[in-house]
């Protein structure tokens, strides 16, 4: 009457069990005794086998292992109901945890039905009544339904000559047959030395002669299985921000294999085209959609790598006839560009195309000139700085500006008709805000450096005058300009124009998504006057205030405007001699073209939009149309002058009016920034 060996079991292996032996004496008390036996110690076996379950039976405290329980009686005319419990210990590293079940295993030396082992002579089988030993005729069968405690325990009443067992001595339960079993316990983890309580009872009348009876319990911990757990990995390959490339892809389940589906959508990378992924285990090549199927391995895992290959791009992906736009990320960069931006699929001149239609003079090889589109993207923490032939160009490669008419070679016309031209954009870090900026931190005109201000970033170059201004254009969302509500006249407004909500005050349409050229990247946002100089009070006929530090009429405002602390807005010259610097973009007009005469027209206007100096056409709204967008542009700077104008540097797509004499133009036109460094 002994708890048997065994009991660890590996997953999908031939259950083992314990034995479990009840012996009912009638004696003078009722009590269910639980006796030890160091003997079974040896069924405390190793936890740490993978998949492996410990199994033992052990005292109501859990510290010793038992091997019986010893039911004994006292005879009652009505009969006698006596319970105890013991627990079941299970231990498992099986990271899924375990089942538990529970099932008769005894055989009577004669019988053939489950409650009656004296049904049939000579033939033993397996039985769930304990059977008195000594007189197989004499057996308590087990309840055939489950039962409350209350009615199971009540003397006289409809379970006398029952026994069974129960998991909260609350609902006691039918003996589960020999074949069958009883689940009675599952957990989903691992466990170490885990407990469960199992509770035996019986109810016997005095028609039960005194003597042993047994049956055996047995006791089965199995291991759930183990699933393995599956991934698939996908590298860039490349140091380069790569876009779409898929995230890793898992799963888990009980299987030999899994396949997975690689996503449809094809990675993409500044400059390259995509070929495949690489799994350079199997050295098989997979295309997006393809299915690849993943072994498992012994530790329940099974993973494959796959990774991205790439080959540059030697021809625009379009074809011949356009120039492509490759944002070429940095390998430093952080994330990818924002923004779109397409083919210039349409080539056109500076002047003498129509938009919308193709200058078959520029596809013929008959003009030398195109110009270029300025960019639609950002790039977190990075400035924008030009663009190349090259990935990488060297500090003696050429650099274009946006919008920069540049004259084609004989190459680049050959290029332009068969492949396309590939434009790599170039980028430089940033390197502090513009509030930290020096000037003295760029040593020679046409160095560059980059700043963030109000969480854009702004390439910044010294250009030929010396000075540093920013070669982007403004893109704060600041509105900086406060309405005094008195002294504006009904056609000014201090708001700002932006390209999603242009709000002139004769109620201008906001702008509409168009060609990439239209984008807030490519101009920025247009400012009225008000807005552009933090200006609050203004004159309806002149201006007294005049300000020494930037040789400029202020009307209730500063110079610095929405420049960042440091930085001014562009002053005017208004007095005499061509050569003062009060001028700031007559001045650096001068110095980029030679030309010191008093000419509006440069001798070569695209000077200004040569690099590093990427003045780029900004238009401009007026009233409820508008006006010259992408064909001409303007510059505010701090100067007015009367009949509440200002003065501003005006471009057309072959002239620049660089601030002077009478380039003057109304305050609440919306028009483009550029900030200078210094005072």
């Amino acid at each position: 009457m002994g708890i048997g060996r065994g009991g660890v079991l590996r997953a999908l292996a031939t259950s083992s069990a314990t034995l479990f032996a009840v012996s009912v004496t009638s004696l003078i008390t009722a009590t269910l005794f639980i006796t030890s036996n160091t003997s079974a110690v040896s069924n405390q076996l190793s936890v740490g086998i993978t998949d492996a379950v410990a199994l033992r039976v052990v005292n109501q405290s859990g510290t010793t292992v038992i091997s019986s329980v010893d039911l004994e009686l006292t005879p009652s005319p009505r009969g006698t109901f006596t319970s105890n419990w013991f627990n079941v210990e299970v231990s498992t590293a099986n990271r899924t945890g375990y089942k538990l079940y529970m099932s008769s295993d005894y055989q009577a030396s004669t019988s053939s039905q489950s409650n009656d082992p004296s049904s049939q002579s000579n033939n033993p089988t397996y039985t769930t009544a304990l059977t008195n030993l000594t007189d197989n005729t004499q057996y308590i069968s087990s309840l055939e339904s489950t039962a409350n405690l209350s009615d199971f325990s009540t003397a006289g009443g409809s379970y006398v000559n029952r026994w069974g067992y129960s998991l909260d001595n609350s609902t006691y339960n039918p003996i589960p047959a020999h074949g069958t079993t009883d689940q009675i316990k599952s957990n989903t983890t691992a466990v170490n030395k885990e407990l469960v309580p199992v509770y035996v009872a019986a109810n016997v009348s005095t028609a039960k002669p005194a003597g042993t009876y047994r049956n055996n319990l047995v006791f089965s911990a199995i291991p759930n299985p183990t699933p393995t757990d599956y991934s698939l990995y996908f590298l860039p390959g490349t140091e380069n921000p790569v876009t779409n490339l898929p995230s890793t892809m898992t799963a888990s389940e009980v299987s030999a294999q899994h396949t997975f589906t690689i996503p449809s959508t094809a990675p993409s990378r500044s400059g390259y085209d995509f070929t495949g992924y690489l799994d350079s285990s199997t050295s098989t090549t997979y295309q997006p959609g393809d299915t690849i199927t993943i072994l498992g391995g012994e530790t329940h895992t099974g993973e494959t790598t796959l990774t991205a290959q790439w080959t540059e791009m030697t021809a625009c992906t379009g074809g011949a006839n356009r120039i492509c736009y490759i944002s070429n990320e940095p390998s430093g960069a952080s994330s990818t560009v924002s923004g779109a931006m397409g083919d210039q699929t349409i080539v056109y001149m500076t002047s003498n195309t129509p938009t919308g239609s193709i200058d078959q003079r520029a596809l013929s090889g008959s003009t030398t000139e195109l110009t270029l589109y300025s960019p639609n993207w950002t790039l977190t923490n990075y400035g924008f700085k030009g663009w190349s032939e090259k990935k990488n160009p060297s500090s003696t490669d050429k650099i274009y500006g946006p919008n920069e008419t540049i004259t084609l070679s004989t190459n680049q016309k050959a290029a332009l008709g068969s492949t396309g031209i590939m434009l790599y954009a170039q980028w430089v870090a940033q390197n502090g805000t513009m509030e930290s900026f020096s000037c003295n931190s760029l040593a020679n005109v046409g160095d560059i450096t980059a700043r963030t201000y109000e969480g854009e970033t702004y390439a910044i170059a010294k250009l030929a005058d010396g000075k540093c201004w920013m070669i982007e254009n403004m893109r704060t969302s600041t509105n900086a300009g406060t309405d005094s509500g008195t002294n504006w006249t009904a056609t000014i407004s201090d708001r700002q124009y932006s390209l999603t909500n242009i709000t002139g005050a004769a109620g201008a349409d906001p702008v509409t998504s168009g060609t990439a050229a239209y984008q807030w990247k490519s101009y920025g946002g247009y400012y009225s006057w008000a807005s552009a100089a933090n200006a609050t009070t203004i004159g309806t006929t002149q201006y007294t205030n005049w300000d020494t530090n930037s040789n400029s009429y202020i009307a209730g405002g500063s110079a610095q405007g929405i420049c960042p602390t440091g930085w001014r807005l562009p002053r005017a010259f208004t007095g005499s001699g061509t050569n003062n610097q009060g001028s700031d973009f007559r001045y650096l007009q001068n110095i980029l073209t030679d030309d010191w005469g008093t000419s509006y027209v440069p001798a070569d206007s695209n000077k200004w939009r040569e690099y590093p100096n990427n003045f780029i056409f900004a238009g401009y709204w007026g009233g409820t149309t508008s006006y010259g967008r992408g064909s001409r542009g303007g510059y505010w700077t701090s100067t007015v002058s009367i009949n509440n104008q200002t003065y501003r540097m005006f471009i057309t797509s072959n002239s620049i009016a660089p601030a002077y004499g009478s380039v003057e133009t109304y305050q609440y036109l919306g028009k483009s920034v550029r900030c200078v460094f210094g005072s």
